[in-house]
């Protein structure tokens, strides 16, 4: 039996953190598949895409709109089903 990885746990507490503040529409999709709803009326039609497990760990690192567009950019970081302004 394999263990657990911590970073999938990190990023279902982060996003039941999220999801109390932010009460979004949406859905976040882990770079596992799983999807975990923001808000208690989440879409799951709507949702932000995190490829990979470091997208995360790059957010909390070095916070802020430049890191956002680059993972953006990248293709690490998107939003399907909607437009970004939607997911907002």
């Amino acid at each position: 039996m394999s263990k657990p990885d911590p970073r999938i746990d990190a990023a279902r507490r982060m996003a039941s953190h999220f999801a109390d503040l932010l009460q979004a529409d949406l859905s976040l999709r882990l770079w596992t598949g799983e999807v975990l709803p923001l808000g208690p009326n989440a879409r799951d039609d709507i949702q932000v895409v995190v490829a990979r497990p470091d997208v995360i760990r790059r957010l909390i690192l070095k916070p802020g709109l430049m890191m956002l567009f680059e993972l953006i950019a990248t293709g690490e970081l998107r939003v399907e089903g909607g437009s970004p302004l939607e997911a907002v």
